[in-house]
């Protein structure tokens, strides 16, 4: 009965005087007092328990994001996909784009994960010249697009 008076008393309205007024014998709670405040009560225990739910929920689902990228990954990696070494060959170039584009299709991979994949599968000339531009990644609104534009203009030769 103390706790429960004791937690009544916390959740009381306050004074005109901005106190709390006491809880007694001498001042009981009026049915709707206690009323109010036992539902007052129950919804402060209700809203914590929904934002810790939330919480899990959201933890969850970047685990589930986690997940699904790291399947995607291994995915891809099963397909072997092209390495792009930077020769300047229009076959080799227009080979690499489109093999790297029929294992995006083919795993529906998400546009924001195409250039993190992509890159990986850049070696040598390739490589050091993503080393150079890689910052450009942050921008946004950067995506495949973008790094297919900026490969070609560095990689494919001019003359065609």
């Amino acid at each position: 009965m103390v706790a429960l008076r004791e937690r009544l008393e916390a959740l009381r309205p306050r004074n005109g005087n901005g106190s709390r007024s006491q809880i007694d014998e001498t001042n009981p709670l009026t049915g709707a007092e206690l009323t109010n405040l036992l539902l007052l009560e129950m919804l402060q225990k209700q809203g914590e328990q929904l934002r810790l739910q939330n919480k899990k929920i959201q933890r969850l689902m970047e685990v589930k994001e986690k997940r699904a990228e790291e399947d995607n990954s291994y995915m891809f990696k099963q397909f072997h996909p092209p390495v792009y070494d930077g020769t300047p060959d229009p076959k080799t170039f227009e080979d690499w784009i489109r093999g790297m584009e029929k294992l995006f299709d083919a795993l529906q991979c998400p546009e924001e994960w195409k250039v993190g994949f992509a890159v990986f599968y850049l070696k040598d000339k390739a490589d050091l010249w993503w080393a150079t531009v890689r910052e450009r990644q942050q921008e946004p609104g950067f995506g495949w697009g973008d790094f297919k534009k900026m490969i070609k203009d560095h990689f494919y030769p001019t003359s065609l």
